[in-house]
C-alpha cells in the first residue's frame, strides 16, 4: 500500500509540488504573523515591566549656579532606605545606580593616545572612564530606552549581583581584542597602590551615536563600562557585605518593577508611610521635576549645600506610566495589526485547508473504485488515498514552519528599524516630552563633579529619547501548538469525511459513474 501510495505521489508530482509550495507559502505567513505579534508581544511586556509597573525613588535636587556655571545639586540615597523601599513581596526586580571611575592598567586599547591629545579637559593623570553600576541591565533604562543594545552575551542581572562581571561596548572589545568570557583588568584611579581587579566580561552592547566627538575623555556612550555592585566592591577594596544588594551609598535614584500595574497605586501608599515622600510624580516628563534652590541653601559652597542636603534628605516618587504610554505605543499598534492579521490569516488558511484537503479525496473517488473492484480492502484503499493527501501537507507545513519563523524574524527586525523609531520619533517631535533637566535628576544623574559624561548621554537624548528595545525574534510555542493542532483539527474532519465515504462506495456505480 505504501509504495503504491508513494508511485502515484511521484505519478502525480506536477500536482503534489504545486499543493506543497501552495501550502508551504501559507503556513510560512500564518507563522511568521505569530511570529511578529509574539515578538511585539514580548516586547511589550518588557516596557510593561520596565517602564509601565515601575516606581522610582530620588533625592529631591535643585539647579543652581555654580562655579562651574549651571549646576545639579541632589543628595544620595542610604543603602538603609533602598533596603526599606524594594523590601516588598510586590517587587519583583529593582535597580539603582552607583558610580565609580576606572583605569585600565593591562588594556592596551583604550583611549590613552586620545586621552594624551584631549588631557587639558580631564582631570585625571591617565585615561579614565566611568563605571556605571545598576543590578539589571535588562530592565535599566539605559538598555530599555536610551540606545544601548545588548549584542553578545547576557545582562547584569539579581543573579550576578554578587559576581565579579562587567559589560563593555563592542569598540572597547574590538580594541583590546576581548569577547565575552575574558577577564578585564581594572582599577580605581584615585587608588595609586591597589591591585588591579579581574572582572569577567559577561556581555558586549552596542552604544548608541553621539555629537560628542571628542574621544579620550571618557565621555563617550562607548566608553561606558557596566559592572556588577560586588565588583564596584572589590574595585575599590571594600569588604564583601550584604549592603551590595542595596547600593554602595553613591546612587541618587532606585527603581522597584512591580509584578503587576495594579499594584502601583497601593505600592506607593505603603512607601509613603515608610519614607518621607515630599512628593509623587506622574506627569513629570512635560515639565522638568528640577527646581531652583532653596533659600536656606544661598551662599553655599558646592559641598557645604551638598551636606546640608545629605543631613536633611527629601524623596520623591517618580511613576514611569506615562513614558511607557509613550514608548510602548508604536509597540501597542503593531502588535494589535499583526494579532489581528495572524487570527484573519489563520482563519482564512485553515478553511482553505480544510476544502483543498477534501476536494483532493473527492477527486479520487474514481481510483478508490478501481482499486476495490481490483480486490483491495477499504482500510488499505482509505490509507493509501490518506497517505498521498497527507504527506505533501505535512512536508509543506515542515517547509512553512522553517520559513514563517524566517521570514517572521526579519520583519521584526525591519519594523523594529523602521515603523517603531519613526512612530517613537513622531511621538517626540510633537510632544517634546523630555527634558534634559529632568533625565539628568531622575536617571543618568550623576554626582557634580563628574565631568560631562552624563551630559553627553543626555544631549543624545534629548534629542531622540523614544528608542524602541531591539527586538529578540520570539515564536509562541502555545500559539504555534494550537495552530498546528486546528490545522491538523480542519484536515481529519476534511479527509475523515472523504474517507468515511470511500470506506462505503460501492465499486461497480463508481466504474459506471452511477455514483
Amino acid at each position: 500500500m505504501l509504495k503504491r501510495a508513494l508511485r502515484s505521489l511521484l505519478y502525480h508530482w506536477k500536482k503534489n509540488v504545486m499543493i506543497l509550495l501552495l501550502f508551504a507559502a501559507l503556513f510560512a505567513v500564518a507563522v511568521g504573523s505569530l511570529c511578529l505579534y509574539a515578538t511585539t508581544q514580548s516586547q511589550v511586556d518588557r516596557l510593561q515591566t520596565a517602564l509601565g509597573n515601575a516606581v522610582t525613588l530620588k533625592g529631591v535636587g535643585y539647579s543652581y549656579k555654580g562655579s562651574g556655571g549651571s549646576r545639579m545639586l541632589a543628595g544620595h540615597l542610604s543603602p538603609e532606605v533602598v533596603e526599606t523601599f524594594v523590601t516588598d513581596p510586590r517587587v519583583q526586580a529593582y535597580n539603582f545606580a552607583d558610580y565609580l571611575y576606572l583605569s585600565f592598567p593591562e588594556a592596551e586599547g583604550v583611549y590613552q593616545e586620545a586621552w594624551e591629545e584631549n588631557k587639558s579637559g580631564s582631570m585625571f593623570t591617565t585615561y579614565t572612564t566611568m563605571g556605571y553600576v545598576p543590578v539589571d541591565t535588562s530592565l535599566d533604562q539605559t538598555f530599555t530606552v536610551y540606545g544601548f543594545q545588548l549584542v553578545e552575551g547576557e545582562h547584569l542581572t539579581g543573579a550576578t549581583l554578587y559576581e565579579k562581571a562587567c559589560l563593555i561596548s563592542e569598540q572597547f572589545a574590538q580594541r583590546n581584542g576581548l569577547s565575552v568570557g575574558d577577564d578585564l583588568q581594572v582599577k580605581v584611579p584615585f587608588l595609586a597602590e591597589a591591585e588591579p581587579v579581574a572582572l569577567r566580561v559577561q556581555g558586549i552592547f552596542s552604544a548608541p551615536e553621539t555629537q560628542y566627538q571628542i574621544t579620550g575623555l571618557g565621555n563617550r556612550p562607548e566608553e561606558l563600562v557596566f559592572l556588577t555592585p560586588q565588583a564596584m566592591c572589590a574595585v575599590e577594596g571594600r569588604e564583601d557585605g550584604r549592603e551590595v544588594a542595596y547600593s554602595m551609598g553613591t546612587s541618587r535614584f532606585a527603581t522597584v518593577y512591580l509584578s503587576s500595574e495594579e499594584d502601583v497605586d497601593s505600592f506607593v501608599k505603603d512607601v509613603q508611610e515608610k519614607i518621607a515622600i515630599r512628593q509623587v510624580w506622574e506627569e513629570h516628563y512635560a515639565s522638568p521635576t528640577l527646581e531652583p534652590i532653596p533659600q536656606e541653601y544661598a551662599g553655599m559652597d558646592e559641598i557645604e549645600a551638598l551636606t546640608l542636603l545629605e543631613e536633611q534628605p527629601q524623596y520623591d516618587l517618580v511613576l514611569d506610566r506615562e513614558w511607557f504610554s509613550m514608548v510602548g505605543a508604536p509597540l501597542l499598534r503593531v502588535r494589535d495589526l499583526s494579532g489581528l492579521i495572524a487570527a484573519l490569516l489563520t482563519g482564512a488558511i485553515l478553511l482553505v485547508l480544510g476544502l483543498v484537503t477534501a476536494l483532493l479525496l473527492l477527486g479520487r473517488r474514481r481510483e478508490a473504485g478501481i482499486l476495490l473492484s481490483l480486490g483491495e480492502s477499504r482500510g488499505k484503499t482509505a490509507a493509501q488515498l490518506a497517505v498521498e493527501v497527507f504527506l505533501p501537507l505535512a512536508l509543506a507545513l515542515a517547509l512553512g514552519l522553517g520559513l514563517g519563523v524566517t521570514a517572521g524574524g526579519n520583519l521584526v527586525e525591519q519594523l523594529c528599524s523602521g515603523v517603531y523609531q519613526q512612530s517613537a520619533a513622531i511621538s517626540q517631535g510633537e510632544n517634546d516630552l523630555v527634558t534634559h533637566a529632568h533625565t539628568a535628576q531622575n536617571k543618568m544623574s550623576r554626582d557634580i563633579y563628574t565631568g560631562t559624561y552624563a551630559d553627553d548621554l543626555l544631549e543624545r537624548v534629548g534629542e531622540r529619547i523614544l528608542v524602541v528595545p531591539p527586538a529578540q525574534v520570539q515564536l509562541d510555542r502555545q500559539a504555534l501548538g494550537i495552530y498546528l493542532g486546528l490545522a491538523l483539527l480542519v484536515c481529519l474532519v476534511g479527509a475523515g469525511a472523504q474517507i468515511v465515504s470511500v470506506l462505503r462506495l460501492q465499486p461497480a456505480r463508481v466504474l459506471t459513474g452511477k455514483e
